[in-house]
């Protein structure tokens, strides 16, 4: 029988260092708010998550100015925001030392603040809770499309209305030189198994993307350890000079800028899929998820792909993928390829 949640080791540590961070904050819990122009937006979730918030943040922090605008995020998005020419950004990662956690919400709770931007897209971060200073805002509301929880949140701390226009992320502006040509950009993986095609189709794809773009190179991105072993197999079985494998071999910025530069983007629903879409770039998404995700952007340059179950290759239990994703078939692909090469 599997163990309550409440009963598990890792759950109760993280309640004990919970317990004694807010302990070491109670000062500030008690003491009275002072007056501040400050405004803190926590966003504490994935790689795609906050690229896509990129258009919703500038917007306040257009209203509150750049000076006043504090951003706490994960430490490997730091990067996200020295990009965007933030100046005041914070970082914390779950399973940092809790003296580091205290050190840091004692001088954000110092600095003070107005308003609190908590931008949730799924659950409500812990770290919220050691925040005691300004009027929390959320996004804790159900939606049919993402950007829509942004109009949520926008309208409620500026009073006024928006539109999906209005927050469509777009970080083109700092990516403003070209660094490589005549690429293609292949995302070999996800996050979530689930959401990652298998090997075989990634092969099957490529196949198609070396006849269809002869004289481009095909660059191939991701990162760890799972990425980097379907990265490897793909370079060493075709051992044609077009293969570009990078996985783990770009910085992040230099990942985004390679996006940017390329011709076509190919993956499935991902951190990098989610980077093409805010570089406006011509994007073959392969989906897992039957019904429509809240995460499919409505955009003339992009193709979701969507099998229909029924692909030879579930006759066994794949690790990867979904029946959806996984019965994507190579004439679904041809087709998308000749018609996004013409948009």
């Amino acid at each position: 029988m599997a163990k309550l949640r409440i009963l598990k080791t890792s759950y109760l540590k993280r309640k004990i260092k919970s317990f004694f961070i807010k302990i070491f904050l109670l000062d500030y819990r008690l003491k009275k708010e002072k007056e501040s122009n400050n405004l803190l937006i926590v966003t504490m979730d994935a790689l795609g998550d906050n690229i896509v918030k990129s258009k919703t943040i500038e917007i306040l922090s257009n209203e509150y100015g750049k000076d006043n605008t504090y951003i706490l995020c994960k430490n490997k998005w730091k990067v996200l925001y020295e990009i965007q020419e933030y100046k005041n950004i914070f970082v914390d990662e779950t399973k940092w030392n809790i003296f580091y956690k205290i050190k840091l919400y004692r001088k954000l709770n110092r600095i003070g603040f107005c308003k609190v931007a908590v931008m949730n897209h799924s659950y409500l971060p812990e770290e919220m809770e050691y925040i005691y200073s300004g009027k929390k805002y959320d996004m804790s509301k159900s939606v049919d499309y993402i950007l829509e929880k942004h109009i949520y949140l926008l309208e409620n701390i500026l009073n006024r209305k928006f539109n999906l226009d209005d927050i469509k992320p777009n970080i083109t502006k700092y990516f403003s030189q070209t660094k490589y040509k005549d690429i293609i950009v292949v995302a070999v993986g996800s996050a979530g198994d689930e959401k990652t095609p298998t090997y075989e189709n990634y092969k099957k794809y490529i196949e198609i993307l070396l006849k269809e773009f002869q004289g481009k190179d095909i660059y191939l991105l991701g990162s760890g350890k799972k990425q980097k072993v379907t990265a490897n197999k793909l370079e060493e079985e075709f051992n044609n000079k077009s293969i570009k494998n990078m996985v783990d071999k770009l910085e992040l910025q230099d990942v985004m800028q390679a996006i940017k530069d390329s011709e076509l983007f190919i993956g499935p629903d991902s951190g990098l899929y989610n980077i093409a879409f805010a570089l406006n770039k011509k994007i073959i998404c392969l989906h897992w998820y039957k019904d429509k995700s809240m995460w499919e952007h409505p955009s003339e340059n992009i193709i979701i792909l969507k099998g229909n179950g029924e692909s030879n290759i579930l006759e066994k239990k794949e690790k990867y993928g979904t029946p959806t994703l996984n019965s994507i078939s190579e004439e679904q692909f041809e087709e998308a390829v000749f018609k996004i090469k013409n948009i």
